[in-house]
């Protein structure tokens, strides 16, 4: 099963931001005007260009043709196309695009948490409140988003997003990411794959497949995307 990654920088200069905004629907052109703030406003639009050049590649179509429709919890799809994920944290985005298993995918900024164990409290199953609480503090921060970034991946598979409790979804706390639960049921381990991913320091990344036919998949290279080097305008 093929799996391809993609990393961006959201943050353009005024003239790839141009490009980028002339391939965007009526509707992406709405909802990015309805964002409160110029810096989200541009980000949105470098974010929604990133999607539409990298599928427009994978498929042999012009970016602005594309046409997507959204599930019941808003996860986009792309009909007769491949399953997809996309997500950001600040101005790096990485996207997923894959051929046949539902594809989630998560990245976060490494900052530091007022309230570690509160929101683990909230967000975590008892045994991964466990592992954070005999964690030395100095390694609690990272713990915390290596274990936040596969419950979140395995969620957007599952394309239900935070519509299903964080609670729900129970994964492994240890270097090798795996999950374990979903609901009280334990998973058959054959039929997800779930990988941690090195996206550059400062953050954590988390993907999750669902069926994954081939739990030994490797995604492998990240691929950047250069507006000013993938001819799909």
């Amino acid at each position: 099963m093929s799996l391809y990654l993609w990393r961006a920088r959201l943050d353009l200069d005024d003239a790839a931001l141009h490009t980028c905004a002339a391939v965007l629907s009526a509707d992406e052109r709405a909802r990015r005007e309805a964002l409160a703030l110029p810096r989200l406003r541009r980000r949105f639009t470098a974010a929604r260009a990133f999607l539409r050049c990298v599928l427009g590649a994978h498929l042999g179509l012009p970016p602005a043709e594309l046409r997507f429709s959204y599930g019941r919890y808003g996860k986009p799809a792309l009909p007769g196309g491949p399953p997809f994920n996309l997500t950001h944290a600040e101005d790096l985005a990485l996207l997923a695009v894959g051929t046949r298993a539902e594809v989630g995918l998560d990245l976060e900024l490494l900052r530091p948490l007022p309230d570690l164990t509160g929101l683990a409290a909230l967000c975590f199953c008892p045994a991964e409140q466990a592992a954070l609480a005999r964690t030395p503090p100095a390694e609690q921060t990272a713990l915390f988003y290596r274990i936040w970034t596969r419950k979140e991946a395995a969620l957007k598979a599952l394309g239900t997003g935070l519509s299903l409790e964080p609670t729900a979804v129970e994964v492994s706390t240890g270097p090798v990411a795996r999950l374990r639960s979903i609901a009280g049921v334990e998973v058959d381990e054959q039929g997800w794959l779930l990988l941690d991913l090195d996206v550059g320091p400062g953050h954590a990344a988390a993907l999750a497949l669902c069926p994954s036919s081939d739990p030994r998949v490797d995604p492998g290279p990240i691929r950047d995307w250069i507006p000013s080097e993938i001819n799909v305008f």
